[in-house]
């Protein structure tokens, strides 16, 4: 009897192990397929198969068969092979017409995607959606002829990608296709291509020079610079190139969005009268770019297509400038001109120029839209003409030191007393300055350790103006000294608008405080675990309380708790810190290896 339940034991763990191997034999094939159908254009239905996942543990190169179960393989579904970190390689073969949408997004180690068998002859195939996004390993793409579409984003960010060779079947490019690819070096348009969107080559910043096929009636290229081919467009300026300077050629009207953004090396460029549109970030984040003379013509800028441009100091806007909503946010402007004839300050226009000091506001200007002048804390005095008939909310929030100069009774000077802005009437009259500043409520942390950062979280003035009214300040104050040194009392000053008020707080020695409690702030990164592994605690932080609030500890701790796991179920880790304790879980359970090994080793003891 016992010999019986000895073979049958070693019968049954060879059959589990069979069963793991053969699924991996007869499974090897990591890839799950769906059945489809389509309207093909002879009117007749056609059946196929489309790979729908892939294990999120396969690893190294991975070939799409052409055929499953007698049918064609004829497209690869949204996110197939998405975060599967370990496949190196994919050959896709010729029967494939579709690549959907993320399908191979965020495959971290693919290296080369390269097409089997002759070029397609289909008329519509299709690289979808981000299928290629983040593919940050990702060197080589062997196109496939009778690829008609890359659709948005769907190279972005594969910064390891030096280039790609674009079918001549190619018609659309799609938004940001190959954005954040910045190893190309050069660019090749074929001649089928008539459809680039903006931004499909936004941030390469390698790519020296643009080149268009002979025969393309969409586009072409002039000194390496991407044109549509009448020239009315500048689409891309190539980023890597050394120029310092650039000068758009005469008849261009449009810069498309993008066409110049995180340009490094441009210092100045050259726009022609034809100009009329720049685009939505048609200049922003040119980190060099110190001057530009904006044509008479020019009628629009997009929105932030002068942004984050530190070096650009000094803009004249053109008397025909109609539309230019949050174009400079946060550039380096110190001084700005507004032409006669401009009608309005457009919203967000000046937004975050923290350099601003000077503003000549024409009499022309009867509007200054929301937040024009937001953030621009170094804004002292500005004159609003009597023409302006109407203010947008938050035209000046942030400006603390600005003193307005208006006409009595006109909207500015309505506006002035409305928002507790600082003004003088034009010509006399009376004054609205403020007189002093008093502390409303104190801020929420008054105690330190000594060398602590002061913090002004919750910090609130009252401002008391010469004409009697108040107004309660919430920011743009100053406080001084910035860190806790004097032990016991230290006064800290708070500075708004060239008055200033104080408030106490106690300094200590770190030492004479202890530790109150702790608690788990962030877990650790692993957090289950195989039968015999090791805690590993990488990415554990602690929050630490004390008599001076909190603070986080990434160190210092010991883990009390046996680290060692030599049993399966969850597991309570106890973490201890200067005295205190606290806890999380992990859980651990068998590998599949380690279950058949102890299934057989079940086996040989139920046999006897």
């Amino acid at each position: 009897m016992k010999t019986k339940k000895r073979i049958l034991s070693i019968i049954l763990a060879a059959v589990l192990i069979l069963t793991a191997a053969l699924p991996a034999a007869a499974a090897s094939d990591p890839l799950t397929y769906q059945k489809g159908s389509r309207l093909e254009s002879d009117g007749t239905v056609s059946s196929f198969y489309k790979v729908v996942s892939c294990v999120k543990t396969a690893s190294g190169e991975i070939t799409v068969p052409d055929t499953y179960q007698a049918l064609e393989v004829r497209e690869i579904g949204d996110g197939a092979f998405a975060d599967c970190g370990g496949i190196t390689a994919v050959n896709i073969p010729s029967s494939v017409d579709k690549i959907g949408a993320n399908a191979f997004e965020n495959c971290l180690g693919l290296e080369k995607v390269s097409y089997q068998g002759s070029a397609f002859e289909s008329s519509s195939r299709v690289i979808g959606v981000a299928a290629f996004r983040n593919c940050i390993a990702l060197k080589t793409v062997l196109l496939p002829g009778g690829l008609t579409e890359i659709k948005d984003e769907a190279f972005k960010k594969c910064a390891a990608l030096t280039g790609v060779s674009l079918p001549d079947t190619l018609k659309k490019i799609g938004k940001g296709a190959f954005s954040l690819c910045s190893g190309f070096t050069s660019v090749t348009i074929p001649a089928s291509v008539t459809d680039i969107a903006e931004t499909a080559f936004m941030n390469c910043s390698g790519i020296e020079k643009f080149s268009v096929a002979s025969g393309n009636t969409a586009y072409k290229a002039v000194g390496g610079v991407l044109y549509t081919a009448d020239g009315k467009t500048l689409v891309q300026y190539p980023n890597g190139s050394g120029e310092t300077t650039y000068a758009v050629p005469s008849g261009t009207t449009i810069v498309g969005n993008f066409a110049f953004g995180a340009n490094t090396k441009l210092t100045a460029v050259s726009l022609p009268s034809s100009l009329t549109t720049i685009g939505p970030y048609g200049f922003y984040m040119c980190s060099k770019l110190g001057s530009v003379d904006l044509p008479s013509g020019l009628k629009t800028i997009g929105s932030l297509a002068f942004a984050d441009c530190p070096m650009l100091t000094e803009i004249t806007l053109p008397a025909g400038l109609i539309s230019y909503e949050g174009a400079f946010d946060n550039s380096g402007l110190v001084n700005v001109v507004i032409s006669d004839g401009v009608s309005v300050i457009d919203a967000k226009a000046f937004q975050n120029c923290s350099s601003l000091t000077g503003v000549s506001i024409p009499s022309t200007v009867t509007e200054i839209r929301f937040g024009a002048f937001s953030g621009c804390s170094a804004l002292h005095a500005l004159e609003i003409p009597e023409s302006v008939k109407t203010l947008g909310n938050g035209v000046f929030g942030g400006c603390t030191q600005l003193v307005l100069t208006v006409t009595e009774g006109s909207a500015a000077h309505t506006y002035a007393k409305n928002n507790n802005i600082d003004y003088i009437v034009k010509g006399g009259g009376s004054v609205k300055e403020l007189t002093s500043v008093t502390i409303r409520t104190l801020p929420q942390k008054t105690s330190y350790i000594k060398g602590e950062k002061i913090s002004d979280y919750g910090l609130t003035l009252t401002a008391h103006y010469s004409d009697g009214t108040t107004g309660i300040i919430t920011g743009g104050f100053t406080i001084s000294p910035a860190t806790a040194l004097t032990l016991g009392t230290q006064k800290v000053t708070v500075s708004y608008s060239g008055k200033t008020a104080s408030f106490d707080i106690t300094v200590t020695e770190s030492a004479d405080k202890p530790v109150k409690s702790i608690a788990i702030a962030t877990l650790p990164a692993k957090t289950s675990y195989h039968y015999k592994e090791t805690l590993n605690t990488a990415g554990l932080t602690l929050t630490v309380f004390d008599e001076n609030g909190s603070r986080t500890v990434s160190s210092g701790y010991k883990i009390t708790s046996p680290t060692y796991f030599d049993s399966t179920g969850s597991k309570t880790i106890t973490v201890e810190y200067e005295g205190c304790t606290a806890s999380f879980n992990v859980s651990v359970s068998y590998s599949f290896f380690q279950f058949i090994i102890m299934y057989i080793c079940l086996g040989f003891l139920w046999g006897y």
